[in-house]
């Protein structure tokens, strides 16, 4: 089974809203759509986790029946305070549903609105070859993220700018979220670092300057700008 994981747990402190940005309104309907619509859509997917605030648990369930995302299978979960804790919630989610460890889990950003089929096919693939996945896009060495807030990773001596999704085996997420609370604080921005430091093996997937996430205003504006 293949099961996309869209975390939906943000505040949008970075732009300055009240209301969390994921459900801001493009085109008459909450940006977060726009990733779920991409992922539902996809014929690979055979179901989807939201996880969400628990405050919008309901009204996310709500959306999902006023705009029509009722044939496939889509479940609609309470996060954490941070992201990982959101994770770590949609893990032992599945862990108790008759699933097989052998499962594959993508985890996407739901600020992320231009995720494309590529990048969620390349996703799957690769993990036919390793156990987890990460979607990211090369820099160069000397790269200063200045104000991105996309993690910076330097693996095989090369630096990389990571996107979502990030995928994994079921087995990993178990293995890797079950030994979280090793850490106090807890270090890591996404969650390959952590499988990562675990000593997973991965697959780096081409991302896509598209695929950017939506953490300011003007980033709001580009997408608002590329929807006409």
């Amino acid at each position: 089974m293949i099961i996309a994981v869209i975390l939906l747990s943000g505040k949008g402190n970075r732009m300055g809203i009240d209301a969390p940005k994921q459900f801001l309104m493009v085109n008459n309907r909450p940006l977060y759509l726009y990733s779920v619509h991409a992922f539902y859509t996809n014929p690979k997917i055979d179901r989807l986790l939201l996880v969400t605030n628990e405050e919008y648990v309901e009204s996310v369930k709500a959306d999902l029946k006023k705009y029509g995302y009722i044939k496939k299978p889509i479940e609609v979960i309470s996060g954490g305070k941070e992201r990982y804790l959101s994770v770590k919630n949609a893990v032992y989610f599945l862990q108790g549903k008759i699933y097989s460890l052998d499962d594959k889990i993508l985890i996407h950003d739901g600020v992320r609105p231009n995720i494309s089929a590529k990048i969620i096919n390349d996703n799957i693939t690769a993990l036919n070859i390793e156990p987890c996945a990460l979607t990211a896009i090369e820099v160069p060495i000397d790269y200063n993220p200045f104000e991105r807030v996309d993690t910076i990773h330097l693996l095989h001596n090369k630096k990389y700018r990571a996107q979502t999704p990030q995928s994994f085996r079921l087995s990993v997420l178990k293995d890797i979220y079950s030994k979280a609370d090793e850490y106090d604080p807890y270090p890591f921005t996404d969650d390959i670092s952590l499988a990562i430091a675990k000593n997973y093996q991965y697959v780096i997937v081409d991302g896509e300057e598209k695929n950017y996430k939506i953490t300011r205003q003007e980033d709001l504006e580009r997408f608002i700008k590329e929807q006409k």
